[in-house]
This record gives structure tokens, sequence and C-alpha cells, in this order.
């Protein structure tokens, strides 16, 4: 009899369907992404530290918007994926867009709680809500659009939610480590750990569920808005 030389692991890239969709061709895409991703950061906090912060913040948009919008919209239209799989789609469950809301709300009351970047972004004027702060709701959007909408629900429509859920987080904390770096002083370096991979996974139950984003992206804007303004004292909560 003739040996079975199937990897242990093939399962992992078993498909669902038989379109021409291929894993190690999608995680190239997304590691190269993340390289850039990584350039462009660099770039900016050493070349571009003296500009406006709304210049700043016009930069990282753009950026943002080109890397993790513009690649995954050609990349569908090259593969001719149907971008509404991707939960964009007006939500139709008003439970799962709570939900949504509720998993950054309990980042907001951690960032309540342990006055993350409370420091510097107590200074914020109710002018950051028209001017900087719109950019930010939208990068953050951004976020939750490539993470959950491109890289989650592309690969479990075509794997299944283990393969679409493992990969997603290593690029999620990827990409968060800075956060992670910048969030240790404040809740320790686990402590920074343990919330990112927590967000990352609870926020992929609630898009794997209900199969929308919404939620998550409004719910990742005003955790933004949320923390600058009680930084700030724009709601007369915080004391001292």
């Amino acid at each position: 009899m003739g040996r079975n030389h199937t990897s242990p692991f093939s399962y992992l890239l078993k498909k669902k369907d038989k379109t021409d969709f291929n894993y190690l061709e999608f995680l190239g895409l997304l590691t190269i992404t993340a390289i850039i991703a990584g350039i462009s950061f660099w770039y900016r906090i050493t070349y571009l530290s003296h500009w406006s912060p709304f210049a700043n913040t016009l930069f990282r948009a753009v950026r943002m918007t080109i890397i993790y919008v513009g690649f995954p919209v050609i990349y569908a239209k090259i593969k001719k994926i149907d971008i509404k799989q991707w939960g964009i789609g007006f939500p139709k469950n008003v439970t799962g867009f709570l939900l949504g809301l509720g998993v950054y709300g309990l980042v907001t009351l951690v960032f309540w709680k342990y006055r993350i970047f409370y420091d510097s972004l107590q200074y914020s004027t109710i002018k950051t809500l028209y001017t900087t702060m719109p950019l930010i709701c939208l990068m953050a959007a951004i976020t939750d659009f490539w993470t959950r909408g491109f890289v989650l629900l592309t690969l479990e429509k075509e794997y299944g939610w283990f393969l679409a859920i493992l990969t997603q987080n290593i690029f999620w904390f990827l990409l968060h480590f800075y956060e992670v770096v910048w969030i240790s002083p404040y809740i320790s370096f686990w402590g920074a750990v343990a919330l990112t991979v927590g967000l990352g996974f609870l926020g992929d139950m609630v898009a794997l569920h209900y199969k929308n984003i919404w939620g998550l992206m409004i719910g990742h804007a005003l955790l933004n808005i949320i923390s600058a303004g009680l930084a700030s004292n724009w709601y007369g909560l915080v004391s001292g």
C-alpha cells in the first residue's frame, strides 16, 4: 500500500466550496499589506512628527484608506468576490448591532477606569470633534472593515471559522502591537495583551454570528470620541 502523504494540518486548508480562492495567496496579500503598513507607520513617526496634528492624522487616514480599503476592493474585483459578504450591508439584526457596540463599550470602560491615553487626550477641545476626530473615527472603522470584514468573513466563507479566527487574530495582534506597547504603562504589558486579544476574539464572535460589522465599526469610532471627551472632561464626569 502507498503511504498517505497528506499533511496532518491539511484539513485547515480544506475549502468549503470550489472557487479558485487560494489561502496561501491570500495570506501573502495580508503579509504584504502588514509590511507596507509597518513601513508607512515607521516613516510617519520618524519623518512626519513635526506636522500639525490635523496633517498627521490626514496622512494616516489616507494611508489606511489606500491600504485597508483600496487593496481589498481591488482584490475582490480581480477574484470576483462580492464585497457584501464582508458584512457591510445595512444591519438587519438589532441584537448584532448592539453587541458590536457593546464589545467596544467594554473597552471604553477599561479606558475610563485606567485613564488610558487620557494624558495625551486631555487637551482635546470641542473643535477636535469637527476636525481631527472624524478622521480618527474613519480610521477606527476601517480597522474593523479590514480585520473583521475582509480577512475574517472572507476566510470563514472559504475555509470555515477556525482558520478565519486564527488568521485574523494573528494579524489583529501584529497590527495592534504598537498599541500594546503604548497601553502597557497603564495596565501592564500582559494586561494590554489580554485586552487586545480579548477584543480580537469578542469582535470575531459578533462578526461571525451576525455576518455584519456595522456595530463594531461604529463602536470603535465611539470609543475614540468618548475617550477624548472623558479625558477632556467634556461631560463633567472626571474629577481631579
